[in-house]
């Protein structure tokens, strides 16, 4: 299982420094389908 970031660009940033792969930027239009897109995939044990 994997861990996953999902956050505006200023929050994520220091997660790609430090190697996490499954990074995701937000927006006020796409925050709920990356978080529920995320919550479903069987890869990702952790949501940050």
């Amino acid at each position: 299982m994997e861990l996953a970031v999902v956050g505006q660009s200023e929050f994520t940033l220091g997660f790609r420094l430090a190697g996490v792969k499954k990074v995701y930027d937000i927006t006020d239009d796409n925050l709920i389908e990356i978080v529920q897109n995320t919550m479903h995939n069987p890869e990702v044990g952790i949501i940050v």
